[in-house]
């Protein structure tokens, strides 16, 4: 049964409000963000350092086409695609990103968006400015290697699925 804050106070429980600034469920933990990309944070002791979150509801878009790239987007919870609009009207899909995989790798070196990204559920994902970068590696020295793996597996995924592509499978 769920209980929400006025039923627990009226309960006599003690209730302790989030902070006003900026609701929890809008921030995740640099931490978190480095073990969903599969390496041991250094401390998380306080609950690591906030970082945003997204949410990105079924058939929305998280990026668009062609729009200047500044941030770095790891998917948390749900499902996205990439497509690319062709010039007779259809999309090509370019890939699928589910949970733990790296969106918006162009603004690293300032571009632009290749592809749309679309959710095909209720998703949220973190979002790393790429202004806010050189800060959090200081705060944590593990995101670098977090984001280079992330980086090589899509590297990996992506040269598999181009050796398909030649060899004339279908996907």
């Amino acid at each position: 049964m769920y209980l929400d804050a006025s039923s627990l106070a009226d309960s006599g429980a003690t209730v302790h409000q989030p902070p006003a600034r900026r609701p929890a469920a809008d921030r995740g933990s640099l931490a978190d963000l480095v073990a969903l990309l599969g390496i041991e944070p250094l401390d998380s002791r306080d609950g690591g350092v906030p970082i945003g979150l997204r949410r990105v509801k079924e058939g929305a878009t998280l990026l668009l086409e062609g729009a200047e790239a500044t941030s770095l987007y790891v998917v948390r919870s749900g499902s996205l695609k990439a497509v690319k609009a062709l010039e007779d009207g259809y999309e090509q899909v370019l890939c699928l990103a589910q949970i733990g995989e790296l969106l918006g790798p162009e603004a690293l070196h300032g571009g632009r968006q290749p592809a749309t990204v679309i959710a095909l559920e209720n998703s949220t994902v973190y979002v790393l400015p790429v202004r806010d970068l050189p800060a959090l590696r200081k705060q944590d020295p593990q995101l670098d290697l977090a984001l280079q793996l992330a980086l090589s597996r899509q590297l990996v995924r992506a040269a598999e699925t181009t050796a398909m592509a030649a060899a004339g499978h279908d996907f």
